[in-house]
């Protein structure tokens, strides 16, 4: 009998995986450009844009050209207001504006009533329009920027009537700038100007003590006010032949110029005052210069004399009549402080010596 012996051989270890090549996939091209695994991963497809004819109000001319200086309203120029103010209009489809609110005042009810008052009645627009062409209501913002003109207007002494050994002599000054805020606001809004020539009487003490209009400048506010700021100068009076104080007479004339540009530079002259001295004083007068002209941290003091009393002459007015014979610091530099300082002692007589005996 024949026996068959098997024998099983088994490996006892740890399995291992034997990796599998994947199969190779196709990257997906989207319409974007973008090479993705799978078509769910493209971007979205940007949205297709049509053409529209939407647009907004659009002015018809120049804004500049809506509010100006002759629409300077009375009241604000005497109570010398100026200011920004801002304003948003809604246009109708017939390129009207129906509507001006005001969103920044300038600070002066005058000058914001002002704004809206002339740009109504001025403006006008190409009407807005929607996407499809078609003319609707939009809205326009703007400012307007309110500020008193300078005026070019000077007030000058003419030749004086004959007399012996001089005429009357203006002190300080033969020829006066006019100051911005002197231009009569009723001419101003008329926008009158013209020449006044005037006969002055002065008296025996320098005062004038008369005006007459022997010329007009076809405007009574502007006639007005010219012998107005006339009577405000102070002379030296005329000397006869023995060299006597006397009453005279002279001419004077006041070229009014209408202010152009409100940007314009302009230099203000003060009026003189005179003072009888009877004693002894002294005087100070401080004051900063600026490359513009201005004047800023003005102080004036003294003892005797009008520069201790500013309702005499207020400082500013004094100090912009000293300023215009120093030089101003350059733009750029810091403004130069000035300081002026004067001071007069009256002695008493000294006995006449007596005569020595002979």
């Amino acid at each position: 009998m024949l026996t068959y012996l098997f024998v099983v051989a088994s490996t006892i270890g740890t399995a291992q995986t034997i990796p599998i090549e994947p199969a190779i996939r196709t990257r997906q091209q989207c319409s974007t450009g973008e090479s993705v695994d799978r078509v769910d991963q493209c971007p979205p497809m940007p949205a297709v844009r049509t053409p529209t004819r939407a647009r907004p109000a659009v002015p018809k001319g120049n804004p500049g050209t809506w509010a100006n200086t002759t629409d300077y309203p009375s009241r604000a120029l005497m109570e010398r207001r100026e200011g920004t103010t801002a304003f948003t209009l809604t246009v109708g489809v017939d390129g009207r504006v129906t509507n001006c609110e005001i969103t920044m005042t300038s600070g002066s009810p005058e000058l914001d009533q002002a704004t809206c008052t002339n740009v109504i009645r001025r403006a006008r627009f190409n009407p807005a329009m929607d996407d499809d062409g078609n003319t609707v209501a939009g809205k326009y913002s703007n400012r307007v920027r309110w500020q008193i003109p300078a005026s070019g207007s000077e007030l000058t002494l003419g030749p004086p009537n004959s007399s012996f050994p001089h005429g009357p002599l203006m002190i300080f000054h033969g020829q006066t700038k006019i100051l911005d805020s002197e231009y009569p606001a009723e001419a101003l809004q008329k926008n009158e100007q013209g020449r006044t020539t005037l006969r002055l009487s002065i008296d025996a003490i320098g005062k004038v003590v008369d005006c007459a209009i022997t010329q007009s400048s076809g405007s009574n506010a502007l006639d007005k006010k010219s012998c107005e700021l006339a009577a405000n100068w102070v002379f030296e009076p005329a000397a006869d032949s023995e060299g006597l104080p006397v009453r005279s007479t002279t001419s004077a004339w006041a070229n009014w110029e209408r202010p152009k540009t409100p940007d314009s530079e302009y230099v203000v002259a003060s009026r003189p005052v005179v003072q009888r001295i009877a004693g002894n004083l002294s005087s100070r007068l401080a004051f900063t210069l600026h490359a513009d002209g201005t004047l800023t941290d003005c102080e004036q003091a003294g003892q005797g004399n009008p520069f201790g009393n500013p309702t005499e002459m207020p400082c500013e007015i004094r100090a912009k009549s000293v300023s215009l014979i120093f030089e101003r610091p350059k733009f750029g530099e810091p403004g130069r402080r000035i300081i002026v300082e004067n001071s007069i002692e009256i002695l008493a007589p000294t006995e006449p010596e007596a005569n020595p005996a002979k």
